[in-house]
């Protein structure tokens, strides 16, 4: 077991001036998180007493990566921890410091990041494929769209009221390239008429599935075959299942989405899906 102020100091004195370091502790755990200025890595945790729990530990740190966005990287890990981090992460690279062959740091993969390519899939009429450059004013005219938003989890517009039609293409594009989202658009008959995304990945073969579509195009089983089709392609990159969180006054997509996938809870604002492929 270790000494959290021992720690605390040790750190402290060998990340340099140009760097931030932030602690955190939670159940007999010390967790650090080190910014370098271009990327957030995290030290194993550190376990504090023999009730510590190794595996959970990691879990949190995998839940907090996920909630910032952030890829999950794991520095200073002795080789003989190695075996033990695979199996609570089945993707992981392990990479070797130049002066120390038993230490490595660790990019722990989900199946966004293991990606060569955007995916694509056609079903009932549907295709979800790039957000490209031609879709940019549609996708943003979705993207600016507050009634859907007020249902999407995340208003992109009311926190950049400012910003041009190019601004919501770039940030899906980094999504995927950071690996913590992937941002298809949904088409029927060669026309963009919505967005199908995967999303919070966490590391062990799980993600979760919202569908938006323009108003246009609402009332005419867009919303149900793009969830089809977004199910298959989960399946296809590798998934073994998918959720899907609903405001509870959405009942529109609750009833849809009830056609394809289990709820698992209700809570006073929301509904809970998920389902095993």
């Amino acid at each position: 077991m270790e000494d959290a102020s021992e720690i605390v100091s040790y750190l402290s004195e060998t990340v340099s001036e140009e760097m931030s370091l932030a602690f955190a502790y939670l159940d007999e755990v010390l967790f650090a998180r080190i910014y370098d200025g271009e990327r957030y890595v995290f030290p194993l945790p550190f376990m504090l007493s023999e009730e510590a729990d190794a595996e959970e530990a990691l879990l949190c740190l995998a839940s907090y990566s996920r909630r910032e966005l952030i890829p999950l990287i794991i520095t200073d890990v002795p080789r003989d921890e190695i075996e033990f981090l695979c199996s609570v992460f089945p993707h992981i690279d392990a990479f070797t410091y130049e002066d120390d062959d038993d230490s490595f740091y660790i990019k722990v993969n989900n199946e966004c990041d293991m990606l060569d390519t955007v995916p694509s899939i056609e079903l009932e009429g549907i295709t979800l494929d790039e957000i490209c450059d031609a879709d940019k004013d549609k996708y943003a005219e979705l993207c600016r769209d507050r009634s859907l938003n007020r249902y999407w989890g995340y208003d992109v517009y009311a926190d950049n009221p400012g910003a041009d039609v190019s601004f919501y293409l770039n940030v899906a594009r980094r999504e995927i390239e950071d690996g913590v989202a992937i941002a298809l658009a949904i088409r029927e008959g060669g026309q963009f008429v919505g967005e199908a995304t995967l999303y919070d990945f966490d590391y062990r073969g799980s993600a979760s599935i919202a569908v938006r579509v323009l108003p246009d195009y609402h009332s005419k089983g867009v919303g149900s075959r793009a969830t089809m089709a977004l199910i298959e392609l989960a399946r296809n990159i590798g998934l073994t299942t998918v959720n899907a969180e609903i405001l509870n006054e959405n009942e529109r997509s609750i009833k849809m989405t009830s056609k394809f996938m289990q709820i698992v809870n209700r809570t006073e604002s929301k509904t809970l899906f998920t389902l095993s492929l």
